[in-house]
């Protein structure tokens, strides 16, 4: 397990409240939530990220050269 720090930031009143309130109806420590919830969102914008990558690269697709033609002009 990673090794807890702490993190101080500001945070609108209005969503500290509803994280404290979703926390207690599910019986879950706001740490954890939190930590969950960034966990989340970076994955998210990662995955995203990814795939425009792949709608980009797929167009790029027919230029590139065969792995095996590559390692032949190599000598591998």
């Amino acid at each position: 397990m990673s090794k807890i720090m702490s993190f101080a930031l500001k945070v609108p009143e209005d969503t500290i409240k509803s994280v404290k309130k979703f926390c207690n109806e599910k019986g879950m420590k706001i740490g954890m939530f939190v930590s969950q919830a960034i966990k989340e969102k970076i994955e998210r914008d990662e995955m995203f990220e990814d795939s425009g990558d792949i709608m980009r690269l797929r167009y790029e697709e027919p230029a590139a050269t065969p792995l095996e033609e590559y390692f032949e002009k190599r000598g591998i």
